[in-house]
């Protein structure tokens, strides 16, 4: 998943990247699937929903994820409307 990571990150475009080390692409250990699966809904939530999940175990991701919309949102308030 480097390739769409990586372009997206060119594109100035709001990004993360979990790495879980020592993983399979296809994740089969059900402790590795539950840390993917988890960050995919936390992502989908915060993004499309505005939604943040209290679990203080969460709040580095969440700062990252307010440091990512505060960039969205400067970049498409510089951008011409067509």
């Amino acid at each position: 998943m480097w390739e769409p990571h990586a372009t997206l990150r060119y594109l100035q475009k709001p990004v993360d990247l979990i790495i879980i080390p020592d993983s399979e692409h296809v994740i089969t250990n059900p402790g590795e699937r539950m840390i993917s699966q988890s960050s995919t809904v936390d992502w989908f939530r915060f993004w499309l929903k505005g939604e943040e999940d209290p679990d203080p175990t969460k709040a580095e991701q969440y700062g990252r994820w307010r440091e990512l919309r505060k960039l969205q949102e400067a970049a498409e308030a510089t951008q011409k409307p067509h």
